[in-house]
């Protein structure tokens, strides 16, 4: 005869990330071949929840709890290993990584792994519900816009703005790119912006007169995360704009 085993949840993983809105991390998180087997002789699920979080479930009645603390008796640390569900996922995300809760983070960075989640536990431990907080942050990137006309145009002044002026760009200078006949213009912002998946400004180019200005364009494309910089490749990422 088959037993019904209860289960109630130990413990919350949950990871966030500034990138994206609530809800979501592009990361899988994945126990290592020895903690997937120390969970399963112990009688302890891993599940997940959620987009963002994952839960630990220890059976419920002495049978069963006796039977998973004789696998914590020893002090033990459980590791899992959280891999990007994209290729594009380093562009925007820092390696330092913040926790709350008993537990730490290693950066990895190779054969497909961002980090690796280490959590201490005990018999001790199983005895209250544990939560932790694995928090990611996005890079910090100045933007830079190459504007290039599409025809031979005469402009002498144009501008770059932001509708609200919460974001200010300054002409650096007129460059020549390669396949290019004439100079194009190069705007970078003046501080450094957080990444994100989405964004509320609206960016509008201008045509400066003395008689007043023209609006050449009213929503210039935000630049990407992999759109890295030919000029300063580290800190300054690019929208390439013809107008």
């Amino acid at each position: 005869m088959t037993q019904n085993i209860s289960y109630s949840i130990w413990m919350t993983i949950a990871i966030s990330h500034s990138f994206f809105d609530v809800g979501r991390c592009n990361l899988g998180l994945e126990p290592t071949s020895e903690t997937a087997l120390i969970l399963q002789r112990s009688g302890i699920l891993f599940r997940k929840q959620d987009t963002h979080t994952w839960i630990l479930l220890q059976p419920v009645g002495e049978e069963a709890l006796s039977r998973t603390g004789l696998f914590f008796e020893e002090h033990q640390v459980l590791l899992f290993n959280m891999k990007p569900l994209s290729t594009d996922f380093y562009f925007y995300t820092q390696s330092e990584i913040k926790t709350i809760g008993d537990c730490s983070c290693m950066h990895i960075g190779r054969n497909g792994i961002f980090a690796q989640l280490a959590i201490p536990v005990s018999k001790d431990s199983l005895s209250s519900r544990q939560h932790m907080d694995i928090i990611c942050e996005s890079k910090m990137r100045f933007w830079e816009f190459i504007l290039i006309p599409k025809f031979n145009t005469q402009l002498s002044n144009i501008l770059l703005n932001e509708n609200k002026n919460r974001l200010v760009f300054t002409c650096l200078e007129k460059v020549t790119l390669p396949g290019e006949q004439q100079p194009v213009w190069r705007f970078v912002s003046e501080q450094e912006l957080q990444l994100k998946e989405k964004y509320h400004f609206r960016i509008c180019l201008w045509d400066v007169q003395d008689t007043g200005r023209r609006l050449l364009c009213s929503h210039i494309p935000y630049p990407q995360p992999g759109s890295v910089s030919i000029f300063s490749p580290d800190n300054m990422i690019t929208n390439y704009f013809y107008f």
